[in-house]
């Protein structure tokens, strides 16, 4: 028995020993009372927080939340526990689990009589002066559980007696929170709000609680992250205090020197169309470097995935030269071209950022990189990706009138209301066979007839020459039908978008919903039905869901991510392991945003929102090529 003491003696003494990191003392942060405001007779609120030095952007953001809803006449006293020494660390979650247990021996050398505790992956959404003035009744301290001390309010004078300075040394969490389950009483749950239990205008703290899904991600080498629900809570924060702080310089030449840009193309023309639009709205001059492939660019991918620079699979003899002097910026949308231009930033040594679109193509595998993808693709969260509702568009007004200028004789005698029925086809997941297209064509037909509709149909290269032929057989005599055609020059497509007073679009079509959205046309979905998933799917989306189901502890907090969880996370961050997209939620998204309707819903003629989302991104690239982030 004694042996076994003295064992536990030295066991706690050697990390006292060794331990070099800075003296048990919490740094102090005050808010003076603002200049001009009335000094408040009240006590200075006390707040003591657990943090770790990875944590610096989530201090930042906490500090700012306390500024925007503090008393301007009242001093906030702060103290950041942070790598204290003297601590033994062996089981703990965070690198500051147990200092929340010495700030009552902190208190008392200060002076002070109770304080309030977070840890720091909390913001303020209320004046947490509220919280100190509480009043404590005949409890030590209060929070929202006996075993959830994340946000205490305590008598230290009181809890002194319960947690000394060594027991927060030594003694393990849960033996801690045991001792004063009789000190304990009870917290207002919007004091502490967890990541879904956030209510907009009733949470006073949201706490992001789920380390896997912390918006500000402080240990990319523990966890692939997953999303938080309410990470747009901590993002409007920082955006705030961004605006209102020191900004780092540019790291991109300013506009009076605009960056040398590439844009790589290659045979998608959804792809084409985003990384065009994209250079466009950027406003800065660029040119368009025409890729194509072989064979052995499909192959490399089975084998070694989407990842990785390389020219494999380039085929040199019909594509444009690359060489250098290389570009300030490549711009690619797509798997091929984006192993290029993860090529070309290797041969500039570095010096080439890359604005990366698309689902396969925008993986981020470099920290200068900027990704640009659907959130319907439903890809990890990363602070360089932006994310758009829908795939971007290059339709715009002058495009538009200068279509319907070139076309306008084909709609100028046609009856209104004008009913363009956007086609497209077969895909891996979509069926679109000659029985669909019959269906499809009878349900137009009757929808035009029942509404006094002219109809004007065009097609794409999915839709298939079977298909087209049942389509046309349903739909009988209609006012225009365009049929596609491989090397066809003429296409009505724009036009229809211009002069038509409906638009109809078949739902497997991202791409032609973007650009139907871009108008303020109403719009009308008509999804097509999904094949069975094969077996490799269905396994797949399995592992998906392993990555981001939560698991929750006892205390109904998620569990952070470990075992199989955490490797399909880095799969999905890498790339591996694709999440198929979730083209129902982006169907959904455009209803609920109003800028479409599902096909079946009564005709409506009124204008809408324009989808618009060129500017919003550009602004975001631009600010992420000059390291004001």
């Amino acid at each position: 028995m004694k042996l076994s003491k003295t064992l536990r003696s030295l066991s706690r003494l050697v990390p006292l020993l060794t331990d070099r990191r800075v003296p048990c003392v919490p740094e102090p942060i005050r808010l003076d009372v603002r200049p001009g405001a009335r000094p408040s007779p009240k006590p200075p609120v006390c707040l003591f927080v657990g943090t770790e030095p990875a944590q610096h952007r989530a201090e930042r953001v906490f500090l700012w939340s306390i500024e925007q809803v503090r008393d301007p006449g009242r001093v906030y006293d702060i103290y950041l526990m942070t790598d204290l020494a003297g601590f033994d660390r062996r089981g703990w979650l965070t690198g500051f689990t147990n200092y929340r247990f010495a700030i009552p021996h902190f208190a008392a050398s200060l002076g002070m009589r109770r304080a309030i505790y977070n840890d720091v992956d909390q913001v303020y959404l209320a004046d947490p002066g509220e919280l100190f003035d509480t009043d404590l009744g005949s409890h030590g301290f209060v929070s929202i559980g006996p075993r959830d001390t994340s946000v205490m309010l305590l008598d230290c004078e009181r809890m002194a007696t319960v947690w000394s300075l060594q027991d927060a040394q030594h003694t393990r969490r849960k033996t801690l929170e045991a001792s004063a389950a009789a000190e304990w009483g009870v917290l207002d749950p919007a004091w502490n709000a967890r990541d879904e239990e956030y209510r907009p205008g009733d949470s006073k703290v949201l706490h992001y609680t789920t380390i896997h899904a912390q918006p500000w991600q402080p240990f990319p080498e523990r966890y692939a992250y997953q999303r938080n629900p309410v990470a747009h809570v901590w993002f409007g924060l920082e955006r705030a205090a961004d605006q209102a702080a020191y900004r780092m310089s540019a790291a991109c030449p300013e506009p009076d020197a605009p960056p040398s840009v590439w844009v790589l193309t290659a045979d998608k023309p959804g792809h084409t169309t985003q990384a065009l639009g994209l250079a466009d709205a950027l406003g800065w001059p660029y040119e368009e470097k025409r890729l194509a492939f072989t064979g052995a660019a499909t192959l490399h991918k089975r084998l070694f995935g989407v990842r990785g620079a390389s020219r494999i699979g380039l085929d040199r003899a019909r594509s444009d030269r690359l060489a250098a002097p290389w570009p300030d910026i490549v711009i690619s949308a797509g798997w091929r071209p984006t192993r290029v231009a993860r090529w070309i930033r290797d041969r500039s040594q570095g010096k080439t950022r890359l604005v990366l679109l698309g689902r396969k193509g925008a993986h981020l595998t470099d920290r200068s990189d900027i990704a640009v993808s659907c959130g319907h693709f439903r890809q990890p969260p990363h602070p360089r990706r932006i994310e758009t509702l829908a795939p971007l568009s290059r339709v715009t007004q002058q495009r538009l009138e200068a279509a319907a200028a070139a076309w306008c004789e084909m709609l100028e005698s046609a009856p209104h209301p004008r009913v363009a029925v956007l086609v497209g086809g077969a895909t891996a997941r979509y069926r679109f066979d000659p029985d669909t297209a019959q269906q499809l064509g009878q349900a137009i037909r009757a929808w035009a007839r029942e509404v006094g509709a002219s109809l004007f149909v065009t097609t794409s290269r999915r839709t298939g020459t079977q298909s087209c032929q049942a389509l046309q057989h349903a739909l009988g005599p209609v006012q225009h039908l365009h049929v596609w055609q491989a090397g066809q020059s003429a296409n009505p497509y724009l036009a229809y978008l211009s002069l038509a007073d409906v638009l109809v679009v078949t739902g497997e079509s991202e791409s032609m919903l973007a650009e139907a959205a871009a108008t303020d046309k109403p719009l009308y979905i008509y999804p097509l039905p999904e094949r069975p998933a094969a077996l490799g799917v269905r396994l797949k989306e399995w592992l998906v869901r392993r990555a981001q189901q939560p698991r929750r502890n006892t205390r109904g907090t998620v569990r952070p991510q470990r075992g199989l969880a955490y490797v399909c996370g880095r799969l999905i961050e890498r790339g591996t392991l694709q999440p198929r997209r979730d083209v129902n939620a982006l169907h959904r998204a455009l209803v609920e945003h109003d800028f479409a309707h599902f096909f079946g819903e009564p005709l409506s003629l009124a204008a809408r929102p324009q989808l618009q989302e060129f500017d919003t991104v550009a602004e975001q690239v631009r600010r992420l090529l000059k390291g004001e982030r």
